[in-house]
């Protein structure tokens, strides 16, 4: 299993994936062997049928709802007169910018640090 989601309309769910607009979801879709659906009721028993076959199954592109590890983010800080980049495992209401989460810790880590400038 490498993908848990839900879509209120599966028809456009699936035309965003067979048109992806970023390279994660062109990896996904570029793995993908086939597609299962459970239909639910309400929008509520979704959420919670999702969150339980994340937790259960741990597919890789889930990272936002696992909950036994953190991942790493790209904070930049704009509310300082010298922004500063940085990697982080936590999303704070601070202001700053977040990007993520990322599944690579190491290769964050290598982006960040090839792009900022050192005087």
């Amino acid at each position: 299993m490498l993908y848990v989601g839900k879509a209120e309309n599966l028809r456009d769910r699936l035309r965003n994936y067979l048109s992806p607009q970023d390279s994660k979801t062109a990896k996904l879709v570029e793995r993908a062997h086939s597609i299962e659906t459970i239909l639910t009721k309400t929008d509520t028993e979704a959420l919670i049928l999702e969150d339980a076959l994340v937790k259960q199954n741990q597919p890789r592109y889930n990272v936002r709802l696992r909950d036994d590890k953190r991942y790493p983010y790209i904070r930049i800080t704009v509310n300082e007169d010298y922004p500063k980049i940085e990697v982080v495992r936590r999303v704070e209401l601070d202001g700053s910018r977040y990007f993520g989460p990322y599944t690579d810790a190491g290769s964050v880590r290598r982006v960040v640090m090839r792009n900022i400038r050192h005087p």
